[in-house]
């Protein structure tokens, strides 16, 4: 079965060939009937040549398109935006689009996308670095597919009064919510695991509101987008525009990280193994240089539950201890590049 993500990429592709298509012919026939005429000429042929409603000549015009971009995530694996001790994790984004111009100033557009989210201690943490030492050694990772129905008002810097005579470029601010649902998934034993199913917190343990545990985390959450942008205008039917957003969000899951650790007695062997990574090596495989880095001072040490051994690194893997960060709730930053195609309204 094709995934979602995979249609919206291909959905996305076939759709901009055809708008690239139909804009240049556009283009053509616009530039060669506006050859030779005055701007007030160009602008009464263009009018007669499209059959555009009253409010079209108002600035009330509506468009469909498609989005494209990158994706950085920012919480308990990466607690700073863009900073990196080896290599940025960049996701990738797609998506559809429709907007409408409700006012001079404000457009308001309804987008269907889908995000791939990335976080690994291994990448993000410094391990020479105080502050970062622990992420290195807690030494967790995970992807996460976000699939988003979001409403946002487009604030523009200019009013735009007539869609042909739009200005041809305009700064805007972004402002709006979105409804998402999330799935983290963790490296682990040569596969993609779905970490929420397990309660890697003790969300799943016998009696874990007794205990002090958290309640298992909804997959379904909210996002508030915020973000700048600016929008060009190729044709008087073709807009192409770059975008800027952080999305804020209603949970401190989206990596699968969040408070502290559960004692190892109350998770099950796949979860201990899910959580207990501290000592073994990195998700991508590579050697963590743990012996040099651990010293005599803190040496590995070993548990055995259930007739399975488990090895791991003081502080870690035990009930009480930090596993995840103060930052508050997760989120992400998204640089999009938009493609949009005026439609005729009724």
């Amino acid at each position: 079965m094709l995934r979602f993500s995979s249609f919206l990429r291909c959905l996305a592709f076939a759709t901009t060939a055809v708008f690239c298509t139909s804009g240049w012919l556009h283009a053509q026939d616009y530039r060669t009937r506006s050859r030779s005429k005055t701007p007030r000429e160009a602008k009464q042929a263009a009018e007669a040549a499209m059959p555009v409603g009253q409010d079209y000549l108002k600035g009330r015009y509506l468009t469909v398109g498609l989005q494209l971009g990158a994706v950085q995530y920012r919480g308990d694996l990466a607690p700073r935006l863009f900073a990196s001790a080896k290599k940025p994790l960049w996701g990738s984004t797609s998506g559809l689009q429709v907007t409408k111009r409700v006012h001079p100033y404000v457009t308001l557009r309804a987008d269907l996308s889908w995000a791939r989210l990335r976080g690994d201690d291994y990448f993000k943490a410094n391990p020479f670095d105080a502050e970062e030492r622990r992420r290195y050694l807690r030494n967790a990772n995970f992807r996460n597919s976000l699939k988003e129905l979001a409403v946002t008002a487009a604030i523009d810097v200019l009013p735009v009064d007539d869609w042909l005579m739009r200005p041809l470029l305009m700064p805007y601010a972004l402002i709006g919510v979105g409804v998402f649902h999330h799935n983290p998934r963790v490296w682990l034993d040569g596969e993609w695991v779905n970490a929420a199913p397990l309660g890697t917190e003790g969300q799943h343990a016998d009696n874990a509101a007794e205990k002090g545990y958290p309640t298992p985390y909804k997959r379904v959450q909210v996002s508030v987008p915020l973000g700048l942008g600016v929008r060009y205008r190729l044709t008087p039917q073709l807009e192409l525009s770059g975008e800027a957003t952080y999305r804020f969000t209603t949970t401190d899951y989206l990596d699968d990280v969040s408070g502290t650790f559960a004692d190892p007695r109350d998770l099950s062997p796949e979860a201990r193994r899910l959580v207990n990574r501290s000592a073994a090596r990195s998700a991508s495989g590579a050697s963590r240089g743990l012996a040099t880095l651990l010293g005599n001072d803190q040496q590995i040490q070993q548990m055995t539950l259930d007739g399975e051994t488990y090895d791991y690194v003081p502080t870690f893997f035990q009930r009480g201890n930090a596993r995840g960060t103060t930052s508050g709730n997760d989120g992400y930053v998204a640089f999009l590049i938009r493609l949009s195609y005026v439609l005729f309204s009724d």
